[in-house]
């Protein structure tokens, strides 16, 4: 019956019904996205973009972030080029659609170009840069990308303390990866000083960048007590606001990336699990994949093999979608050929690949599996060095299995905003 009404109806009733419905729910306790919905088919384009940008804020404070991610889309839909608030939708959409996996490399690089030509002051400046940053970082140039933090951070001093902040953390984040350990704790210090000037959100962020610099400094201990006084700070303090991105379940995380630094792979386990559920339920991949290659490397220190490839083919599968980390989830597999010593074997996971180090040695070292048997496992690599002329690791020895020490990559990647 309501079908056949439906089809006999005119389209201007249509839209006027549609507009009588969006104001009478406009002026009742509502979910925007219903208003929104009314008033696009009425054919109101800038009222619906208006209570899109409403249905995505409020996703975005429940971090229900694929819905935010969505509502942002329809909000710039409906705005005009020159509407003031498209600077800030366009900037918010970037960040969230990478996060959640949606959108490609060479959409965000073309909306990126439209919010440079937008951007008019320092502070839209800092952010365009900012994001060109963790653009490039996707395209795996971490170079490039701590010269646009930079610059973003450059910009960010010429309005507040919160426009710099972030670049400064991020450029922290790459001279890590570059391997440039003292230049990072330089920024990590100033972060900190920053941090004091605003939140304690923003110290507690702070604090586990550090923390990760320490780690990869070889000074565990350190990084260890700067994770307890961030859990001590947030714990005195009602949850953060959407923007720092599960700041509580990040300290866990880092926590479980220094004890795996450390070997104490069982203490580590726990730790990442809050940040695992926590993104599964809201739909940001980044944060399930970096949880994801923390566990997996628990488990390949304590030699469980079939944990670990669970972990790890769930992260590849991600990678399909967030290229940039597909090389880290590689080389925690290559750990895991190592560690069954079955390089070509028929029957591994059709995901299975060799390292990107294998065409730099002539033949893979004849490893065997580790026997777990009455105690902890026998490493490869926590014997002696093999002898001169021999095959070596591609990375430095810790005297500890773990990844987060032989990957400096590892040590930036639960440091998000």
């Amino acid at each position: 019956m309501a079908r056949s009404i439906a089809q006999v109806v005119s389209p201007e009733r249509k839209r006027a019904i549609a507009a009588l419905l969006a104001r009478h729910c406009a002026a009742r306790p509502s979910h925007p996205a219903q208003v929104a919905a009314y008033y696009e088919m009425a054919q109101e384009v800038r009222e619906a973009a208006r209570w899109w940008r409403k249905a995505a804020l409020q996703a975005h404070a429940l971090k229900a972030y694929a819905e935010a991610e969505a509502y942002y889309t329809k909000a710039l839909a409906g705005l005009p080029a020159r509407h003031p608030e498209r600077f800030d939708l366009e900037a918010q959409w970037f960040y969230l659609s990478r996060m959640v996996g949606r959108g490609s490399t060479a959409e965000r690089i073309e909306r990126l170009q439209t919010l440079q030509r937008q951007a008019r002051t320092p502070g839209q400046r800092a952010q365009v840069w900012f994001l060109r940053a963790i653009t490039l970082e996707e395209e795996q140039d971490p170079k490039g990308a701590l010269e646009a933090s930079l610059k973003a951070w450059a910009y960010g001093r010429e309005c507040a303390p919160g426009k710099a902040f972030y670049p400064l953390i991020f450029a922290a984040r790459y001279r890590r990866v570059l391997g440039q350990l003292q230049e990072a704790q330089r920024e990590d210090l100033e972060a900190l000083g920053l941090a004091q000037l605003l939140t304690p959100y923003h110290l507690a962020e702070a604090q586990l960048g550090h923390a990760l610099t320490l780690m990869l400094l070889g000074r565990p201990r350190e990084a260890l007590a700067l994770v307890d006084e961030s859990e001590a700070l947030l714990a005195k303090r009602p949850s953060p606001p959407p923007s720092f991105w599960f700041l509580r379940e990040k300290t866990g995380l880092v926590r479980a990336l220094v004890l795996n630094s450390m070997g104490r792979f069982p203490e580590a386990l726990p730790h990442t699990e809050a940040l695992i559920q926590g993104a599964r339920e809201s739909g940001v991949l980044w944060a399930e994949l970096v949880g994801l290659l923390a566990r997996a490397e628990s488990w390949l220190g304590l030699a469980q093999v079939r944990q670990a490839t669970e972990e790890l083919e769930r992260a590849l599968d991600i990678a399909q979608v967030l290229p940039w980390a597909r090389s880290q989830a590689q080389q925690l597999y290559a750990e895991l050929e190592l560690l069954l010593g079955c390089w070509g074997t028929p029957g591994l996971p059709s995901a299975w690949r060799r390292p990107p180090w294998s065409g730099r040695e002539a033949t893979p070292p004849a490893v065997s599996t580790p026997s777990i048997a009455g105690g902890e496992p026998t490493w490869p690599w926590a014997r002696p060095g093999p002898p001169a002329g021999t095959w070596r690791r591609p990375w430095p020895s810790t005297g500890a299995s773990t990844a987060s020490a032989r990957f400096p990559g590892k040590g930036y990647l639960p440091v998000s905003r």
